[in-house]
């Protein structure tokens, strides 16, 4: 009673069909299971390396948003050391080391401070590959209080 071919069909040849494509079934091999689990392995590696990259540019645009909206709120004079100072003191309460002072651009135009912080961070892969993020919408402007 188990064997397929021993069922009384009205049709034998759907029986024949149906009993061949039951046989030439089967399920993953395991050279394509090999390949899924690298491939899947790949992309786990990738976003771990990549995903606290992308977590500190977060933290560098709310440090900057931040103090646009601080001082922006309280019309406090400002200079570029004064900024300068408060901007590489909340990178490093935050432990961001990515930007130094070759990436952090002050620019004191007539109406605003300009504070543009683009950079750059490559990322060891494995082996030889690294992955190079680049940055560059890092831009806030703070109005200059009006004397």
């Amino acid at each position: 009673m188990s064997d397929i071919s021993s069922v009384k069909f009205k049709n034998r040849s759907f029986c024949k069909q149906f009993a061949v494509k039951m046989g030439s079934q089967t399920g993953m091999s395991s050279i394509t299971l090999l390949v899924v689990i690298a491939v899947s392995l790949l992309l786990l590696t990738c976003v771990l390396k990549m995903a606290p990259v992308y977590v500190q540019n977060l933290s560098v645009q709310s440090i900057l948003e931040g103090i646009e909206k601080e001082y922006t709120e309280s019309k406090k004079p400002l200079t570029k050391p004064i900024l300068r100072t408060l901007i590489f003191k909340r990178l490093n309460i935050n432990q961001i080391r990515v930007i130094d002072k070759n990436n952090l651009h002050l620019e004191k135009t007539a109406e605003a401070f300009v504070i543009v912080a683009n950079y750059e961070v490559r990322v060891p892969l494995f082996a030889n590959v690294d992955v190079v993020m680049k940055f560059d919408k890092n831009r806030v402007e703070i109005p200059r209080a009006i004397k």
